[in-house]
């Protein structure tokens, strides 16, 4: 809970858990630093059976435990004063919490000096006093900024002197990020920490609302022009018009409309424009259902239409929004870009009904430019609300007209490099229109609307079938792999009869007794095998390119194929003072619900915890002999008993130096040596026919799936 005399800028408590989302580790990290570090802060909390420690003691010490963790020291600090905000919510109402400290912040990044909104409080030795006279100069300030109460005065104004608290925190959220205006917008990405149930249900993520903006065309359009005038019908929260205005450019004059029903929502989405540099003269969200073009006539529109269940869903009412937009956005409106439920924007209806019939009479007035199918999961806490974005233009170019470009990626992930490509398609049609010989698109058909009316009641999915890239050259392309992949075939089964039929090494019964066994742990102790820990590895240092791979617990799974992730040597000298790369022969093994292990033949590798590297000593000439190659401790490890670790299980039930391994002989180390390397080598041969043949299989399906390719019967050998 938070302290009530307002003495500390971050206060309260936080478990491991939370110290571990601060930090940006794993649950069990934080855990093993409380036994691991003498220093680590004293358990604070009322109840033994679950720690809690001091949020200050706990940023004092990972700041002074710099290498440990992932976070920046100005990120510790933001997010140990989240951690203290959200610890307010009992206190003042989740609701109430937001749009106190939403409004300090605007009232604070309104400031042209960005003052502290609580300076100079702690002039007089009576507490009470001094919050008194802190929060009547906040109060006065916000008088002077907002004199119509028109965003944030009524919300100060009904605060009391206890919330000079959440304004040393709001001046602790500024210094941290950098500015409140950035600030105020990570609060709200983490609003749901805040438990603001009610506007999280209804947010979007955040890679949909810059999609929108990459599609709207604000950046181009504030190029040309120097200004951009921006509608959304339903602003919620203000999450897409934030995005717009960031779109736009830091040096744009940009003009805001918008309606919202809820007061709050609005004043709210009022506060993010003011913090986000719109000014107060171009800006007018209003409240209620209806949008009146009363300051400006927008350049580019949105609606976001609201959710509804399955049951109460109507195809009819969804174009009627639409329509309506479209008409009351302005003949000045170029582009108009309405998200909403994909059963009725892209799904198939039925021949007869309305809604059929209301999405044709929107197709074949010619103002639909792009239709998109989107992912799943668009708005996070619907999980089952499937969606889709329309796209309208009242000016397309002349090459679009008759065609609507179809574009489909639902089975994408929404990442940057999807919206990049998306919005590049949309981009080359808006600007170029059919261009069956320009720039090949990437997840865009374009479809003419005749074609469509041929198909009522069709799904509005791009067809699919070949570009004229494909039909022209891909078939050759996709023959020649083939072939490609028959010559493979052929190479294969050459190397594999070079091969010896038998076995070189026999396994057979034994007959002297089983042999004595020992534990890694002994030969480790007896400094036989040394053990090089594992990397805690920043995912952001991680990429396609690095003069070194990566070995971590899904490498050595065989999940992932090893040099597929990989760390630059720069990054790797700078950020892990400590790392030690793999020489040839390392075992890498990782104890998890079984032991893998992975051979690093030829080393000049990182091994990423949780995985670890054994490396084998040579000692005497007795020594070397009974002591096992690579190949063979790495058969015995991962034969041995598992880690007998229960799903549930935070750590492992055994650990690695209780795994067992029989202590063989020299000769039998030799012959069992031999026989893997034979068996390796077979195996590495299927793994190759298996590749050659899968590809065939894929290019001969996607050729003859697309048109492009035709299956025969194979030409007679030629046995001259």
């Amino acid at each position: 809970m938070p302290d009530t005399d307002g003495s500390s800028v971050t206060t309260g408590l936080m478990t491991l858990a939370e110290i571990a989302q601060l930090a940006g580790v794993s649950r069990p990290a934080a855990t093993n630093w409380r036994r691991r570090f003498a220093d680590f802060p004293a358990h604070a909390g009322p109840d033994p059976a679950r720690p809690q420690f001091s949020v200050n003691e706990v940023i004092a010490w990972l700041l002074a435990h710099g290498n440990l963790g992932h976070a920046q020291p100005s990120e510790l600090q933001f997010e140990a004063a989240l951690h203290s905000l959200s610890g307010y919510a009992a206190e003042f109402g989740a609701g109430r919490l937001l749009q106190i400290t939403s409004s300090l912040l605007c009232l604070r990044a309104l400031d042209d000096a960005d003052g502290p909104l609580t300076a100079g409080e702690h002039d007089s030795a009576d507490a009470v006093a001094s919050r008194e006279r802190a929060w009547a100069r906040i109060v006065k300030r916000a008088r002077d900024e907002d004199e119509e109460d028109e965003f944030l005065l009524s919300e100060i104004e009904g605060a009391d002197a206890k919330s000079v608290a959440l304004a040393r925190l709001a001046d602790s959220l500024a210094e941290a990020a950098y500015g409140a205006d950035n600030a105020l917008e990570r609060v709200l990405a983490a609003r749901h920490r805040l438990g603001m149930t009610t506007l999280t249900v209804h947010t979007l993520v955040p890679q949909l609302a810059v999609l929108i903006a990459r599609l709207s065309g604000a950046a181009a359009h504030a190029r040309r022009e120097g200004s951009v005038a921006i509608a959304d019908f339903r602003a919620g929260a203000g999450d897409v018009l934030q995005a717009l205005a960031e779109e736009a450019g830091p040096d744009v004059d940009v003009t805001v409309l918008a309606a919202e029903s809820d007061p709050a929502l609005a004043r709210l989405a009022r506060r993010r424009m003011l913090t986000q540099g719109v000014d107060y003269l171009n800006l007018d969200l209003q409240v209620g259902a209806d949008l009146r073009l009363d300051l400006a006539d927008p350049d580019i529109a949105v609606a976001c239409l609201p959710y509804e269940a399955a049951e109460d869903r109507d195809g009819v009412r969804v174009f009627t929004q639409i329509q309506r937009i479209l008409a009351d956005s302005g003949d000045q409106c170029s582009t108009i870009l309405a998200f909403g439920p994909a059963d009725a924007l892209v799904g198939s209806l039925p021949l007869t009904s309305q809604a059929e019939r209301e999405r044709r009479r929107l197709l074949d007035s010619g103002a639909v430019e792009t239709v998109i199918r989107l992912p799943g999961g668009m708005l996070p806490f619907r999980a089952g609300y499937q969606s889709a974005l329309w796209i309208l233009r009242r000016r397309p170019v002349a090459q679009a007209r008759g065609r609507i470009l179809l574009c489909d990626v639902s089975a994408q992930p929404l990442i940057d490099e999807v919206v990049g490509d998306l919005a590049q398609d949309v981009h080359h049609w808006r600007a170029a229109g059919y261009d069956p010989a320009g720039y090949r698109l990437r997840y865009g058909v374009p479809v003419g609307i005749r074609e469509l009316a041929q198909q009522p009641g069709a799904a509005l999915d791009p067809p699919r079938r070949p570009s004229l890239y494909e039909v022209r050259h891909g078939a050759d392309e996709r023959v020649h792999a083939i072939r490609q992949a028959e010559a493979e075939l052929s190479d294969i089964r050459e190397k594999a009869a070079k091969l010896p039929r038998l076995l070189p090494a026999v396994p057979q019964r034994r007959t002297d007794g089983p042999p004595t066994r020992t534990t890694l742990g002994a030969l480790i102790a007896a400094k036989r095998i040394e053990v090089v820990p594992g990397l805690r590895l920043d995912q952001a240092h991680l990429g396609a390119e690095g003069e070194h791979s990566v070995i971590g617990a899904a490498e050595v799974a065989e999940r992932a194929s090893v040099g597929k992730r990989r760390i630059d040597l720069l990054a790797l000298v700078a950020n892990y003072g400590q790392s030690q790369l793999t020489e040839p022969g390392d075992v890498v093994i990782c104890i998890g619900d079984e032991v893998t292990v992975y051979v690093d033949e030829r080393g000049a590798n990182v091994v990423e915890f949780p995985a670890r590297a054994l490396r084998i000593r040579p000692g005497s000439r007795a020594e070397t002999e009974t002591l096992p190659t690579p190949r063979v401790l790495a058969a015995l490890l991962s034969a041995g008993r598992g880690a007998g670790r229960a799903k549930t299980a935070v750590r492992p039930a055994r650990k690695l130096d209780d795994l067992e391994l029989p202590v063989l002989n020299a000769r039998e180390i030799t012959h069992y040596d031999v026989l893997l390397r034979d068996l390796h080598k077979r195996r590495d041969l299927i793994a190759e026919q298996l590749g050659a043949v899968d590809r065939i299989r894929a290019l001969t399906a996607r050729g003859v799936t697309d048109g492009t390719l035709t299956v025969s019967s194979a030409p007679a050998p030629d046995l001259v």
